[in-house]
């Protein structure tokens, strides 16, 4: 049994996670999955959320916080999955990134499956983590010539497009507005916290 953390599950690629996820999806769709509501436990100053799904061979489960505090470090995210056959605990990961991997590799799907084969440029608002793993998992399945980049925060936005620019041989453009970055955009991807609407 494998404990993984962010660190072990930077080291693979985004690409490698789509194809499994895309299998699932389809097999979701065709009612050979489990894959009921998430679940919550209110503690009066934040809860703790349950999702858990499978199929014939893998089950699990992810678990996750939303206390407010001012001393929280990081979020910290667990996952546990079970060989349904054997019933061998096969892994745990304890982190956030495998959750924003897993988001990211279904923006890639769906930019994949509904945007045309045409579309070459995509406007990317947002510069977190999640705004990363939906970039990379569109390039895992996209090839695009320009990436159009927003952030409220002028500094994240300039560090992104630094991070991506050496990570990456898409062209980044660093956008004054939302509009701006949308505006000459096939492909509009959204990874904001927003309470409001951002285009």
């Amino acid at each position: 049994m494998q404990v993984l953390t962010d660190n072990d599950i930077a080291r693979i690629p985004i690409g490698a996670f789509i194809e499994p996820i895309a299998d699932f999806v389809v097999a979701d769709f065709a009612g050979k999955t489990v894959a009921p509501p998430r679940h919550s436990v209110d503690f009066h100053t934040g809860k703790i959320v349950f999702t858990t799904g499978g199929n014939d061979r893998l089950a699990g489960f992810r678990a996750y916080e939303s206390f407010a505090s001012h001393q929280r470090i990081a979020e910290q995210q667990l996952v546990a999955a079970w060989d349904t056959q054997t019933c061998a605990l096969k892994g745990v990961h304890i982190g956030t990134r495998l959750g924003a991997i897993r988001t990211g590799a279904l923006g890639a799907i769906a930019v994949a499956t509904l945007a045309p084969a045409s579309a070459t440029t995509c406007a990317l608002i947002g510069t977190g983590l999640q705004a990363e793993t939906q970039l990379l998992g569109v390039l895992a399945r996209r090839p695009l010539a320009q990436v159009r980049v927003y952030s409220r925060h002028k500094a994240n936005l300039e560090a992104f497009v630094s991070r991506m620019r050496a990570l990456t041989p898409v062209g980044m453009i660093a956008c004054d507005t939302a509009e701006d970055a949308a505006a000459h955009a096939d492909i509009a991807i959204l990874a904001t916290n927003a309470g409001m609407p951002v285009i």
